[in-house]
């Protein structure tokens, strides 16, 4: 029986570990992948390509910041559709900016998926 104590609490404390909620980042990234994932039906992209693009668009969400403003160094790093046009050199840009822009328009609902 004594030893039933600092077990119960060490449970607790790793189920509360695990039970960790998902970050709006990952959040945002899932929404954001599946937006994409329904997009490539339209524009047929590669699965490699398909993956360069998902990367791209995770580490632009990652930089974002919930908490504070924009910084100004923030608003000088290059803009998804350049990063997407290095990753994929093989993809035409007028392609990669329809992507943009169409992900631009479905995804305005991944916003609601934040709060």
């Amino acid at each position: 029986m004594q030893f039933f104590k600092p077990f119960l609490l060490g449970f607790l404390c790793v189920v509360e570990i695990t039970a960790a909620p998902v970050s709006k980042h990952d959040m945002l990234m899932n929404c954001m992948n599946k937006e994409l994932d329904n997009l490539n039906n339209e524009y047929q992209l590669s699965p490699d390509n398909m993956g360069k693009l998902k990367r791209v668009m995770d580490k632009k969400i990652m930089q974002l910041s919930f908490d504070k403003p924009m910084e100004t160094e923030h608003r000088k790093r290059p803009g998804a559709a350049s990063m997407a046009r290095k990753a994929m050199p093989g993809v035409p840009p007028e392609t990669i900016d329809k992507i943009m822009g169409s992900l631009a328009k479905s995804s305005m609902h991944c916003a609601n998926v934040l709060q």
